[in-house]
């Protein structure tokens, strides 16, 4: 069976019916059906996505903006917790003002039987519990998560999986060095975890896999937005330039823009007038 839709989670018993139904509800107005974008459509068809209780292989998510890289983490969070429910996992986010958004999300999409927390500099509140292993998930920006794997702490106890969002911040001089300590000592001393990488296209990923040991059957890639972006400038002169990138449920293209090039901007129009709109007068 082809999954197409998030009922198609349910229906393969991926996850459950509640949980994809709160995901629609959040994603969608009206109760439409919700339509999985090629990413996911390519991420859920891999048997190797899914944890079996044996397999910790990496994985890797590599897509374009608004590809639904995200969503994918989530349901493989969500398949574990309803599959084993004395498993935990972790979410690490770059920033402190992504832990508020993806404690809510993941609270609206779950339901409130699962203990789902926040950490960081401005939500300290729960890291008792986090420290002691009392979550199912828990949300944490990189540098907290370096300061908590420094301690004796029972934190990764029960954890089975670590999903690292915006991974490719590896190699920022300035925040990369403790996300790499923090990946390097969970790959040394708990091994049975597994790490989740969550990145953009643009960026290559062939060493970071390779550190991972993550194979072509959990590296999932799709260049392709669901919806195109159009660009536009104009200059001083008038020219207005632009450059389409298609998307996967783009339906219509302007005859002015079907033979534009995706590699370069093209003028597709000139005003002939300067950019007050009326001619100059000499003095």
């Amino acid at each position: 069976m082809a999954i197409n839709t998030l009922r198609d989670l349910a229906e393969k018993k991926i996850i459950d019916a509640d949980t994809v139904q709160r995901m629609q509800n959040r994603l969608t107005t009206n109760n439409e059906e919700c339509m999985l974008t090629g990413l996911q459509k390519e991420a859920f068809r891999r048997e190797g996505l899914w944890y079996d209780g044996d397999s910790c292989s990496n994985v890797m998510i590599q897509g374009a903006t608004s590809s639904g890289k995200t969503l994918v983490a989530e349901v493989m969070a969500a398949n574990i917790l309803l599959q084993r429910k004395n498993l935990s996992v972790l979410f690490l986010v770059p920033l402190k003002a992504m832990v508020g958004e993806k404690v809510r999300h993941l609270s609206e999409d779950l339901g409130d039987e699962w203990r789902i927390f926040g950490s960081s500099a401005d939500f300290q509140e729960n890291d008792e519990a986090i420290i002691n292993s009392s979550f199912d998930i828990a949300v944490i920006v990189y540098e907290k998560f370096f300061a908590l794997m420094s301690y004796q702490t029972k934190m990764l106890e029960g954890c089975s999986m670590v999903i690292v969002d915006e991974i490719q911040m590896i190699s920022s001089k300035d925040r990369g060095p403790k996300l790499e300590f923090a990946l390097m000592k969970l790959k040394k001393y708990y091994d049975s975890i597994r790490i989740v990488g969550i990145t953009t296209c643009d960026c290559n990923t062939d060493m970071l896999c390779s550190w991972l040991e993550i194979d072509e059957d959990t590296k999932i890639v799709s260049t392709e937005r669901p919806v195109g972006v159009k660009e536009y400038i104009v200059n001083t002169d008038g020219r207005i330039s632009c450059r389409i990138t298609s998307g996967e449920r783009d339906t219509e293209i302007s005859d002015n823009e079907k033979d534009i090039s995706e590699d370069k901007l093209e003028i597709i129009s000139k005003n002939e007038r300067n950019i007050h709109g009326e001619k100059e007068k000499s003095i």
